[in-house]
């Protein structure tokens, strides 16, 4: 499963001696798709997570270590890479249309970062704006730093961030608990992002 989106420069601070993130000059990098993954899960009917995830994720990341309060980070999921493990017959298609995804109405799940605080060497704090269904609300992306790649032909910065929100903000009330239909689907969503950023070519 190959997915986005997210924001390895929400990790910029004033270099250390000891500071895992290496220097990097301002720069535009972009997500290299096949480095990255999102995957999700969200309660079925209070049982066990189900896990699903998305295939179509780009974004774009401006950052250096150098301008840290220059960081900007945009990343777009197309709702209809839709990613699920062994679905029955039709089931996809139901998710993407409407009352659910809707994707041919809404086919981007967007995320813009804003605001962000490094809160150790390896981790940080992005908050910015999600936008699906053509809803936007407040995402925090909780951020882990794990290796920059300097010595070849274009700088790669790697991380992981998790993150959820509740599905009902956005209007996805499609079979909440307590809701009366059946069976239910939890209103939290969590997820998880890995991926690389590759840098201008050196």
């Amino acid at each position: 499963m190959r997915r986005i989106f997210l924001s390895l420069a929400t990790l910029a601070a004033p270099a250390a001696a000891a500071d895992p993130l290496p220097n990097i000059p301002y720069q535009t990098l972009t997500l290299d798709a096949a480095h990255s993954s999102v995957t999700a899960h969200v309660s079925h009917l209070g049982i066990a997570p189900y896990v699903f995830g998305f295939d179509g994720v780009e974004a774009s990341l401006d950052f250096g270590t150098d301008r840290p309060g220059d960081t900007v980070l945009v990343a777009r999921i197309a709702a209809g890479s839709l990613d699920l493990p062994s679905p029955p017959e039709g089931f996809v298609a139901q998710i993407l249309g409407p009352g659910w995804l809707d994707a041919v109405r809404f086919p981007a799940i967007t995320f813009t970062g804003g605001t962000f605080d490094r809160t150790g060497p390896r981790h940080a704090r992005m908050a910015g704006t999600m936008r699906m269904l053509g809803v936007d609300a407040p995402l925090v992306l909780y951020i882990h730093f794990h290796g920059a790649a300097l010595d070849g032909p274009a700088p790669r910065l790697g991380f992981s961030a998790t993150g959820s929100f509740e599905r009902s903000r956005f209007g996805l009330t499609a079979h909440l608990p307590g809701s009366g239909a059946a069976p239910s689907v939890g209103d939290r969503i969590s997820f998880r992002i890995t991926g690389e950023f590759v840098g201008a070519a050196q």
